[in-house]
C-alpha cells in the first residue's frame, strides 16, 4: 500500500516559457484506492497539500467529477487547499464513453495517427 508517506507526492513541473510561472502535474492528493491497477493508495491529504504548497502553488486545479471526489476520499480537498492560502478550481470533466459520435467525427478528420485498435490507447509502432 503506497501512503504519503512511504511514496512522496512527485509534482512533474512545466514552465510554458522563461519568466513564466510552472504548471505542476500530480495524481489526486490524498486519494485512498485500495484496489488501484498501478498499487494501493492511502495518501493523506493535509501531507500531500502541504507537498503542493512547498512547490509553491499559488492555485490548485482539479478536473475529476464530484463523484470520483467521493470514491478517493478527497471530498475536503478544497477547504484544505484554501486552509494553506492556496486557491482552489474545480473544472469537472465529465467522463464520457470512448466512442461517443461527437468525438469519433473529430478524431475521423484529425490528422493525428489512429489507434490500431480500441485497446492500443494511442501507442503507435
Amino acid at each position: 500500500m503506497r501512503t504519503s508517506r512511504t511514496h512522496p507526492l512527485q509534482i512533474a513541473a512545466i514552465q510554458p516559457q522563461q519568466g513564466f510561472g510552472k504548471i505542476g502535474i500530480t495524481f489526486c492528493p490524498g486519494k485512498k484506492q485500495p484496489g488501484a491497477m498501478t498499487g494501493g493508495r492511502d495518501r493523506d491529504l493535509g501531507i500531500d497539500l502541504d507537498a503542493v504548497q512547498a512547490f509553491g502553488a499559488a492555485a490548485v486545479l482539479t478536473l475529476i467529477e464530484e463523484h470520483e471526489m467521493r470514491a478517493l476520499g478527497v471530498e475536503g480537498l478544497g477547504t484544505q487547499v484554501a486552509a494553506r492560502h492556496m486557491d482552489w478550481l474545480h473544472l469537472p470533466i465529465r467522463d464520457v464513453p470512448r466512442h461517443e459520435p461527437k468525438y469519433e467525427r473529430l478524431i475521423h478528420h484529425s490528422k493525428a495517427p489512429k489507434p490500431k485498435s480500441p485497446n492500443d490507447h494511442g501507442r503507435h509502432s
